[in-house]
């Protein structure tokens, strides 16, 4: 039997950064016991556990300090922890992502189903014990399911092109926490920047669907850096709870740019809101955070807070080498964000994956724009694109107000919908996800389709990675042809761009994946959209794709790939370990469009401690 090291930090992290209570929780992840089923067969309580494994990171992991087959769809996991529940309040057991489907006993109870890459929470209260608790959890992943939400996970027993090893499992952190009977469930801040005020929904929990178990009342505080911004108290009489505080306007647009959020300047405004009852005790109280932050479109053009904003992001994957999906612990998602800033980019597109929230923590905090995704499925079956849409609802639910998400991205290059030119039904489909976006989030952008095929979008977002900036010029050069001529003539991937001449009214164009360029010394089963054979033909490459890309009258913005090598995808900027390919601060000059001297750089490297935060 293997027995991994326990490599989780001994500082809790609050998995739930939006909603975060200061009352007793715990966090599960560390040492758990771990079989693989093969035969799929075996009751919960008649289980063999051989090894012993380090959740959240998933068995195919080095982190996870196990050893499994090539290919499963089946194990399982056995905690054992102490938890006592307080009087007149709840435990609710969280996964903040399991892939693909679970079943969970408590205590050799059955406690319920639980899967998929967003939070899924379990109220087992009336399974516990006085003290020692005893959770164990079943978890079925077919590795060839291409239904399912599964991102980069390849389907084939080996690992090819830009789809890599699978996750199965646990992978990202398991917790418990005490939570009043009548508690603040759930949240959600709607910043009206043009009106200077801050919508609040406010679920409270309760066994009514309309009434609240008893009287009392919410009290809320808003404040930037200590500072006091707005303070209100509301007579709670029903589980949901709606308001609009308006904040002081300074009318100022430089006063005003004190309080709004940007890369720039990532502003946030701490809301603190308490629950009460009639004689001023408190029964619930979370934290959570905001910020006066818009994103629009304006003549063709991506704007920020009502202003013309062009976007530079970087494609990043999520991988790490030694952890997978899951990163190594909170500090390393810090640093990526921090990495990806110093590289001069002020955007992300977390590619298909849903990320941890601890990453758009960071990414809000330290001024990041995200691109939200969904790990793809690859093929399109009637009666199972209902669980995509019900994956995709909760993840939008979860993000919402997190300041740095500017936009949606339902679906990528036509994947899990492949015959959009012959079949309607496959068309009607994938137009419902940008409308049931648009639904549960009015707030954002949301891209119906990235890169090709698109029809309802907000945004053209064009793949084209043409290795040849001269090429690349030429075919988007608006001094020949309209962009409707070339929608309409050009097929960058050898695919339409739009499905329909009506879709194009304007919108911002983004150049959403470019680039992709490999070194050549990557090793023979590395692969590229396009190679370099040396650091100077790397960095040469990089700038004139960047040259092309920063075209401010031609482009709302880009995408590069990709942020990291991620496995045998090796065209990233960085190192799969995070080490930078050329000097950072070179990348940085050529990010935002320079003409640098190349060979200056390349003889006297920044080093990349001089770069980003050591804190």
């Amino acid at each position: 039997m293997n027995e991994p090291s326990n490599n989780i930090n001994a500082e809790m992290i609050y998995p739930r950064p939006q909603l975060k209570r200061e009352n007793a929780w715990q966090l599960l992840d560390g040492l758990w016991d771990f079989t693989v089923n093969l035969s799929n067969s075996d009751s919960h309580d008649k289980i063999t556990y051989d090894q012993r494994i380090c959740v959240p990171f998933a068995p195919e992991t080095e982190l996870s300090g196990v050893t499994v087959p090539d290919r499963f769809m089946s194990c399982w996991y056995r905690r054992k922890f102490e938890w006592n529940t307080k009087n007149n309040s709840k435990s609710i057991l969280h996964f903040e992502a399991v892939d693909q489907t679970a079943e969970v006993w408590v205590n050799n109870q059955y406690a319920g189903k639980i899967g998929g890459p967003v939070r899924s929470s379990l109220d087992i209260t009336q399974h516990l014990n006085q003290r020692e608790q005893e959770v164990v959890v079943h978890v079925i992943d077919d590795p060839s399911d291409m239904t399912q939400s599964r991102g980069k996970q390849d389907w084939r027993e080996q690992t090819h092109i830009i789809w890599y090893p699978r996750t199965t499992g646990i992978w990202q952190s398991v917790w418990i926490e005490d939570v009043p009977e009548t508690s603040i469930e759930k949240v959600r801040f709607d910043p009206r920047v043009t009106s200077w005020n801050i919508g609040l929904d406010i679920m409270l929990s309760g066994n009514d669907e309309r009434r609240a178990p008893w009287n009392g009342w919410l009290e809320v505080t808003l404040t930037h850096n200590d500072k006091l911004l707005a303070s209100d108290r509301y007579q709670v009489c029903s589980k949901l709870i709606q308001r609009r505080i308006t904040i002081d306007d300074p009318g100022v647009i430089d006063e005003r740019a004190e309080l709004t959020w940007s890369p720039e300047h990532p502003n946030l405004i701490d809301i603190d809101i308490k629950l009460v009852d009639d004689s001023g005790n408190t029964i619930d109280q979370i934290k959570s955070y905001t910020a006066m932050r818009a994103i629009g479109s304006l003549d063709g053009r991506l704007t920020l807070n009502g202003m013309p904003y062009f976007s530079r992001m970087v494609l990043a994957q999520g991988y790490w080498q030694e952890s997978g999906l899951t990163a190594p612990d909170d500090n390393a998602l810090r640093k990526e964000v921090e990495l990806t800033k110093a590289m001069g980019f002020n955007g992300v597109r977390l590619h298909e994956k849903v990320e941890s929230e601890r990453y758009l923590y960071w990414a809000d905090r330290l001024g990041l724009m995200v691109w939200g995704e969904l790990g793809s499925n690859y093929a399109f079956v009637p009666d199972d694109f209902t669980k995509i849409q019900s994956i995709w609802i909760r993840r939008v639910q979860r993000d919402f107000n997190h300041p740095c998400v500017v936009a949606w991205v339902p679906v990528n290059e036509s994947w899990g919908y492949p015959a959009l030119l012959e079949d309607q039904q496959q068309v009607h489909a994938m137009r419902s996800l940008y409308h049931l976006t648009r639904a549960i989030d009015p707030t954002r952008l949301v891209i119906g389709n990235d890169g090709w095929e698109m029809f309802d979008t907000d945004i053209i977002a064009v793949h084209d990675y043409e290795g040849n900036a001269d090429i690349l010029n030429q075919r988007y050069d608006l001094s020949q042809r309209t962009w409707p001529e070339i929608f309409k003539q050009e097929q960058p991937g050898h695919r339409q761009l739009l499905l329909d001449d009506r879709v194009y009214e304007n919108q911002p164009v983004v150049l959403s994946e470019f680039g992709g360029v490999k070194l050549s010394d990557e090793g023979n089963d590395s692969w590229g959209y396009t190679n370099a054979s040396d650091t100077k033909d790397f960095a040469q490459a990089y700038m004139l794709l960047l040259r092309f890309a920063n075209k401010k009258d031609l482009f709302g913005g880009f995408c590069y790939t990709q942020l990291t090598d991620t496995y045998q995808e090796a065209n990233g900027l960085l190192k799969m370990d995070r080490t930078p390919k050329i000097p950072i601060e070179m990348i940085n000059k050529m990010t935002t469009g320079a003409n640098i001297r190349i060979q200056h750089y390349l003889d006297d490297p920044s080093p990349l401690e001089d770069a980003v935060s050591t804190t």
